[in-house]
């Protein structure tokens, strides 16, 4: 499977991860699209890209259960198997 960004699925992970525990960090502000695009230096497109394919969700949607949720709890998505395969083929 070719790579929307370029990176591979566990840079895309380490990607992934980075930017939610930014979310988590600042889960208190008000993060929209350009704070998020800004924080993460992926437009709009790639973000929801990312989120789509590996969470099954949308940035804001994310944000949106983490406020939910609280910022002490974890979070309750789950990686996909195509997001830890390593050759998707």
């Amino acid at each position: 499977m070719q790579q929307y960004n370029g990176f591979s699925d566990e840079d895309n992970q380490i990607l992934l991860v980075e930017i939610c525990a930014w979310i988590d960090k600042n889960i208190e502000t008000n993060i929209g699209w350009g704070v998020l695009s800004e924080a993460s230096e992926l437009n709009h497109k790639e973000l929801q890209i990312l989120f789509e394919r590996y969470l099954q969700t949308s940035p804001m949607t994310y944000i949106r259960k983490r406020k939910e949720e609280g910022k002490n709890q974890l979070p309750s998505f789950t990686i996909t198997p195509k997001f830890l395969s390593k050759n998707n083929g």
